[in-house]
């Protein structure tokens, strides 16, 4: 039987990891409190968790990244947003036991490349719900939900406000739309979470903030023809 641990933050992380051997930990590098490579770290100084595979889960593969994340102890490397494929095969690949064997599977076939200029893809959002209608809808869903929270803090930035944790619900935007078949919203938000982690200020960002407004109220405007 399979049991899951969810942490929200990468001392709650460490805390859960002290408390019981765990079979492999997936690691969110883009945290709260602690980002996930310092989080490992301090997780491969604990006796028990010293031979648990840790995988570095992130939206984006900066350069130089992967020999970061390999030198602060990570095993292996999954890119956001997730694929059901990938993650039973790395499942497979470092505890055997906890992917379900599958039959027979299908040989992958080369996607079809993304138009980044597009608002609503919704064969590319169906492609990132397995093919699950329903799912894909849902998905749509919780992004239009979680979109005012992100304006708030938007429209406070464009008034000069600086609100707190900017770069993270851009961060978290990001990953929603990874899900949704919003590419040129996930651009954008790539765009500007590089530019501010890199330290461009958010004054600066100002054409880039307007044009993510903007784009939110076109992603709002087609997915409710698809979700009603």
């Amino acid at each position: 039987m399979q049991h899951v641990v969810l942490c929200e933050s990468g001392q709650q992380a460490i805390d859960r990891a002290k408390q019981r051997q765990l079979d492999l930990i997936l690691m969110d590098i883009q945290m709260p409190e602690m980002d996930g490579i310092r989080a490992c770290e301090l997780i491969r100084q604990l006796p028990h968790q010293q031979l648990t595979p840790v995988i570095a889960v992130t939206a984006h593969a900066m350069a130089g990244q992967k020999e970061k994340l390999l030198s602060a102890g990570m095993n292996d490397y999954l890119a956001k947003p997730i694929e059901e494929s990938k993650l039973r095969t790395l499942l497979l690949r470092y505890k055997p036991g906890l992917a379900t064997p599958i039959v027979a599977t299908p040989p992958d076939l080369p996607e079809p490349p993304v138009n980044l200029n597009v608002t609503l893809d919704w064969q590319l959002a169906l492609r990132q719900a397995a093919g699950k209608t329903d799912l894909a809808r849902e998905m749509l869903q919780m992004l239009i939900a979680f979109l005012p929270e992100i304006r708030n803090k938007v429209e406070e930035q464009l008034v000069g406000e600086n609100p707190e944790g900017l770069v993270d619900a851009i961060h978290k935007l990001h990953g929603s739309c990874g899900y949704s078949g919003v590419p040129r919203l996930k651009n954008l938000c790539h765009l500007i979470e590089g530019q501010l982690r890199s330290g461009t200020s958010a004054e600066e960002l100002e054409p880039e903030f307007l044009e993510l407004l903007d784009e939110m109220d076109n992603v709002t405007r087609e997915a409710r023809k698809m979700i009603g």
